[in-house]
C-alpha cells in the first residue's frame, strides 16, 4: 500500500469516526521483557484522522494502525492493520501488511476485527 505524507502526517488507514472508538497509530517492536507482548511508541495525533510520523521512522518498522471499538459494559473489540515499512521519502510511505507474519522473537502480527 503507498500512503501520502503531506506536511509530515498521514491518514489513520483504518481510522473510524464514531463514538467509543478510540483511535492512535504506533511503531512496534517485541518486547523483550514480555514474549509475545509488543513495546509501542505512539505517533502524535494531528486531528482528522491524521497522524504525525516520527522523524526516526525508517525501513524495516512495523506499524500497528487501531480503531478499537469500546461498549459500555462489554470488552473492547480490536481492530488493528499491521504494516512493516519497505520504503520511505519522497512525499510517501510504501508499507506491506502484515497478516500472521511470526516475528523471530515471538509476537504473531495478526489483524483483528
Amino acid at each position: 500500500m503507498i500512503i501520502g505524507i503531506n506536511d509530515g502526517k498521514v491518514a489513520s488507514l483504518n481510522y473510524k469516526n464514531q463514538p467509543l472508538v478510540k483511535n492512535w497509530v504506533a511503531t512496534v517492536t517485541p518486547n523483550p521483557e514480555a514474549r509475545g507482548e509488543l513495546r509501542r511508541v505512539y505517533w502524535s495525533n494531528a486531528g482528522e484522522g491524521r497522524v504525525r510520523v516520527p522523524q526516526d521512522l525508517r525501513v524495516g518498522d512495523i506499524i500497528e494502525f487501531a480503531a478499537d471499538q469500546y461498549r459500555i459494559g462489554k470488552k473492547r473489540i480490536k481492530n488493528r492493520l499491521y504494516a512493516i515499512v519497505v520504503e520511505l521519502g519522497g512525499g510517501y510511505m510504501h508499507a506491506q501488511e502484515l497478516n500472521g507474519y511470526q516475528h523471530p522473537q515471538g509476537y504473531q502480527y495478526t489483524q483483528l476485527g
